[in-house]
């Protein structure tokens, strides 16, 4: 779900474009699509790679370094979305480090998703 914003990145087809809020809507229609349209077929959807894996060279090795408002109104938006909207059962971490923190130890894997997870729960 990344915003795929140059085609240089090597994963265009896997991205549902620069806008936020769209790739948001459309990642949720993809996971109930999955998870809801395949009953007893024990599907499990797995939006990745939360968040800001926006390159393939040395993404192992590199850290997105990007202020706050950023992260949250481009990158971590439309992972909360979908998460809000389809409840996946699964959401993989990216590879690379998050403002010098490698993302599937970074604590908005957690804060960020559990948010928009318990925001759907009281809604």
């Amino acid at each position: 779900m990344a915003s795929g914003r140059t085609p240089l990145s090597g994963r265009t087809p896997e991205y549902f474009g620069e806008d936020p809020v769209l790739s948001g809507v459309m990642g949720a229609a993809a996971v109930r699509g999955l998870e809801d349209g395949n009953p007893g077929k024990g599907v499990i959807s797995n939006p990745k790679h939360f968040v800001t894996n926006e390159q393939e060279l040395d993404r192992q090795a590199s850290s997105s370094n990007l202020d706050e408002r950023t992260l949250q109104e481009l990158y971590v938006l439309p992972y909360e979305i979908a998460v809000r909207e389809s409840d996946p059962d699964s959401v993989m971490c990216s590879y690379n480090q998050i403002n010098g923190v490698w993302a599937c130890e970074n604590p908005i894997m957690n804060d960020d998703l559990r948010s928009a997870s318990a925001s759907r729960a009281t809604s």
